[in-house]
């Protein structure tokens, strides 16, 4: 920066040499000399902000408890890939579901069309009722009587039926060794079955 700031003084001096009478020489000292005085300044602003920005950082440093989702000794952080491939998932899946809940909308104007005037605010309000009660019904109970498990070495129910484990979202996330909770794909994959 500083030798940038340089070539730009040297750069102006030279244009104004060049293109000044002898008469402007004054001039041009002074601008020049108003420049470098500028350029300290700015340099000594620098330096105070860089030293605020150092304590700063180490004052967050000292007071920073343990965060849940970031690397310990037992986990890794993701590739630059994988954390791309991730975000691409969700994004899809976010996607399709907002797609899918069109959907929803559309069959309550299928109803709403099937039924005189002033039965229209009611059937709409019982189709929005209906997707908020499916939902809520699906993560309390639904998600965890269709995939919830206990899975067996291949991947089917013990029971054989249903599952008796991931209600209300529950093991969403994962407990690692040392207490830190791990996102699963289980969200996820609810989400996908629930749209």
């Amino acid at each position: 920066m500083a030798k940038m700031a340089l070539k730009v003084v040297l750069l102006a001096a030279a244009l104004a040499g060049a293109s000044a009478s002898s008469d402007d020489g004054e001039v041009t000292r002074r601008a020049i000399s108003e420049l470098e005085g500028m350029i300290r300044r700015q340099r000594e602003q620098i330096a105070a902000l860089r030293a605020q920005g150092e304590a700063r950082r180490l004052a967050d440093d000292a007071a920073a408890l343990p965060p849940s989702l970031h690397p310990s000794a037992s986990t890794r952080s993701y590739t630059d890939e994988e954390n791309l491939e991730i975000a691409m998932d969700h994004l899809w899946l976010i996607l399709c579901g907002t797609l899918v809940m069109f959907m929803q909308a559309g069959f309550a104007m299928v109803e709403a069309g099937c039924c005189r005037f002033k039965n229209v605010q009611n059937v709409l309000l019982k189709n929005l009722t209906d997707v908020c009660v499916g939902t809520l019904g699906w993560y309390f109970l639904g998600w965890g009587f269709a995939y919830g498990g206990p899975l067996d070495k291949d991947g089917k129910l013990v029971g054989g039926f249903a599952g008796t484990q991931m209600f209300a979202g529950t093991n969403f996330a994962e407990r690692q060794e040392d207490g830190q909770l791990e996102p699963s794909a289980s969200m996820m994959n609810w989400y996908f079955q629930w749209a």
